[in-house]
């Protein structure tokens, strides 16, 4: 039947999952046990035999304890320093064995060492490569600001005509992308969330940055009674807005040493919502309906 796996490779897979849950000690631990076990073994054989038994490259019998502990180790790592040697054929397959099992385990251990240097190499790697990601999505919530600013003394200065509207939704769209990678990082779960205490400090200074800036720019198209054909340049701030309430809200319960800064983000938030359903269409004495996907609206009302 076609999409079976088959038995063995089953057993396989199996297998090598089961040495991948289990820790390097418990796994140096069974390692041990078993070269010790297999000296027990040695050494109730001795006793218990006449005709097999260690002994020494001299021919003496070996009858202590620790005489086996140290064969079974020497075997089961494979050195053989012929120092003592197994006489009788039960002991003679017993070391076989003891070789046997002693370098699977071995091979176990080996690569459970250098599975754990490649896990933390890895690691490394991924901080580097996610440590830049967030410094990229800090400097885009900077490079905002420096660019508002701008847009700010041109609205100050001159009428407010097509070439500035475009403009500010070129910068929107920028903003709306960084806001929402930003969100992915705090808000869901996900292996690569924002954990550093001074990279989450800096997060929120920026975006409390932002969204001192966005409140600006809509109080200032707000006093020049702006009229809009279709809201579409409203819903990208409001969209945005509420990727930064889910955002900071998140930071603010996961962190409330940082309630107050939070609180004031959400403030200046909760004003630039408000001045956006201020704005009429053009021709119409009709209010902004503004019409964004569920899921981005969820948090709003929150």
């Amino acid at each position: 039947m076609q999409g079976k796996i088959p038995l063995r490779e089953a057993k396989y897979h199996f297998l090598l999952k089961l040495i991948d849950r289990t820790s390097f000690f418990r796994i140096f631990f069974i390692w041990i046990s078993i070269i010790v076990v297999f000296a027990g073994f040695y050494h109730v054989i001795t006793l218990s035999s006449g005709e097999n038994f260690l002994t020494d490259f001299h021919g003496n019998k070996i009858t202590g304890f620790s005489d086996k502990v140290y064969y079974s180790f020497i075997t089961a790592t494979s050195t053989g320093y012929g120092d003592i040697i197994p006489r009788g054929t039960g002991m003679r397959v017993l070391a076989i064995f003891n070789v046997i099992l002693g370098i699977l385990m071995m091979a176990v251990v080996t690569s459970k060492l250098v599975s754990m240097k490649q896990e933390k190499l890895l690691e490394q790697i991924y901080h580097l490569s996610f440590s830049e990601r967030v410094t990229k999505l800090l400097s885009g919530l900077a490079l905002f600001r420096g660019e508002a600013d701008a847009l700010i003394e041109d609205i100050k200065r001159n009428p407010v005509d097509r070439k500035t509207l475009f403009s500010l939704k070129i910068r929107l769209s920028s903003l709306k992308l960084n806001m929402a990678e930003i969100r992915e990082q705090i808000v869901d779960n996900h292996v690569g969330r924002i954990s550093d205490a001074m990279q989450l400090e800096q997060t929120l200074i920026r975006i409390s940055h932002v969204f001192d800036k966005l409140e600006e720019i809509v109080e200032l198209m707000n006093q020049k009674d702006l009229t809009f054909k279709n809201p579409q340049l409203l819903e990208e701030i409001y969209i945005i807005s509420n990727l930064g309430v889910q955002t900071v809200t998140k930071i603010k319960e996961d962190n409330p040493i940082y309630t107050n800064t939070a609180d004031s983000v959400l403030k200046s938030i909760g004003s630039i919502k408000r001045n956006i359903l201020q704005f009429k269409l053009i021709n119409t004495d009709k209010e902004i309906e503004i019409n964004v996907s569920p899921e981005v609206l969820e948090s709003s009302e929150k």
